[in-house]
């Protein structure tokens, strides 16, 4: 069984993406290089963000691990 955190977050992206055939996910990793690149974000800040990707992209903070609450993000692009 599916835990509780992959329910509220990963299911239910797959699911909308599932019926918006005009939508995909895309990754993280290019945006947070893009961050540590332009001095928004340490290095050191983009590794422990890029250690917190899920296998497809999307970003999962836990409390605990970098000091903050739980955040789930995940990029959706829409295309024409």
């Amino acid at each position: 069984m599916p835990n509780a955190s992959a329910q509220e977050n990963e299911q239910v992206v797959e699911e909308v993406l599932s019926d918006a055939r005009d939508a995909r996910q895309i990754s993280l990793v290019d945006r947070i290089d893009t961050l540590v690149e332009n001095g928004i974000v340490a290095n050191a800040g983009g590794k422990q963000l890029k250690d917190c990707l899920t296998h497809n992209g999307a970003l999962h903070l836990l409390p605990g691990r970098l000091h903050t609450d739980g955040f789930f993000i995940m990029l959706i692009e829409k295309f024409a």
